[in-house]
């Protein structure tokens, strides 16, 4: 709850994605770790180390185990370097 004693938007995100039936919430959002309490939540959240699609693409087998892996009110980043230049992704070609 925020100061005012209003749910947050990313509460309530939440809230209506376990509504929903999700078990899982893939962000990118590292700061959600501090700003919402798991203990009593039946969704998991993964939080991705990198944002940008070209750099995670190469990292999806990390994705899925950590997502497989999830389980109730649990939290979990997966490492994915920030990359500088194409040529330190494996698999990428260089930019010409």
């Amino acid at each position: 709850m925020s100061a005012a004693g209003s749910v947050s938007p990313t509460a309530r995100c939440l809230t209506l994605a376990e509504e929903a039936g999700f078990e899982v919430v893939l962000t990118t959002d590292k700061r959600i770790r501090y700003q919402q309490n798991l203990t009593d939540r039946k969704i998991a959240l993964v939080v991705l180390g990198n944002s940008t699609w070209r750099v995670v693409q190469h990292y999806l087998d990390r994705v899925a185990l950590a997502v497989n892996e999830a389980t109730t009110g649990s939290y979990v980043e997966v490492d994915i370097p920030v990359q500088k230049r194409a040529a330190s992704i494996p698999g990428a070609q260089p930019e010409l």
